[in-house]
């Protein structure tokens, strides 16, 4: 017995087949991440208060991400208090703060 596929058959074979070579590989195994500080940082209306910085989770450092990969964390972000430090520029030039809490941050990819 023989099988003929129809040309719009074929077409339509050979075009799912290359839509799925060109899908982004994104392994979904959940990775050990690290915390990262943001660029700014929040003080309140009393700098007595201190200030407020947010820590984001994600790959280690070095690690390449293809681009059709987004990177999905758990949890996404942490905030942090920290002291104000005074400088030149005013009463709280930067936030010390420590990194965040032992809790333990990861992340995996997902397709965009």
């Amino acid at each position: 017995m023989k099988y003929c596929l129809g040309a719009s058959a074929a077409a339509g074979l050979l075009a799912s087949s290359l839509q799925a070579l060109a899908q982004p590989v994104c392994p979904p195994d959940l990775q050990q991440g690290e915390w990262s500080p943001a660029v700014g940082f929040t003080v309140p209306l009393s700098q007595d208060l201190g200030c407020q910085r947010v820590y984001n989770c994600g790959p280690r450092s070095g690690r390449s991400i293809s681009s059709g990969c987004k990177v999905v964390a758990v949890p996404l972000f942490e905030f942090v208090a920290g002291a104000c430090m005074a400088g030149a520029s005013g009463p709280c030039e930067a936030c010390l703060t420590i990194t965040p809490s032992l809790d333990p941050c990861q992340w995996h990819l997902e397709p965009q």
